[in-house]
């Protein structure tokens, strides 16, 4: 079992707000019953309730969802060998979120991609676990 997940989520633009933000740690927080810390990585810190580490939005030449391809960079946020959780500000937990701590020997986990038809891709970029480095 993994002792301490590092969740995270990403918040830029002006779709999702803090409100949102905070809404995710807060739901996370009643269905983990591990350890962890709630990290954002955005380009507006205001709002974010205490306990939320807020962290500066790389510029890496990419826009949109692909700004989330920077959580696979080996030093992602100085939390090598940690294991981390990425949530979209859209997802809804309404049960237990332990079973992410299992099986600490697999290094990446994406949740299925729930639409439907030949061209669906089969992951979803929604949900991921990955072990940094």
């Amino acid at each position: 079992m993994i002792p301490h997940l590092h969740v995270v989520c990403y918040r830029w633009g002006t779709r999702y707000v803090a409100e949102d933000v905070n809404r995710l740690a807060a739901s996370v927080a009643r269905h983990l019953s591990v350890p962890h810390t709630m990290h954002c990585v955005t380009d507006d810190p205001a709002g974010l309730a205490a306990g939320i580490r807020p962290h500066a939005l790389p510029e890496e030449g990419v826009d949109g969802i692909w700004r989330k391809l920077g959580t696979f960079r080996r030093d992602f946020l100085g939390l090598e060998g940690e294991y981390v959780v990425s949530f979209d500000l859209d997802v809804v937990v309404v049960g237990s979120l332990d079973f992410l701590t299992g099986r600490p020997e697999v290094d990446f986990w994406v949740a299925r991609n729930w639409a439907r038809g030949p061209s669906a891709a089969q992951a979803s970029g929604s949900v991921y676990r990955l072990k940094v480095g």
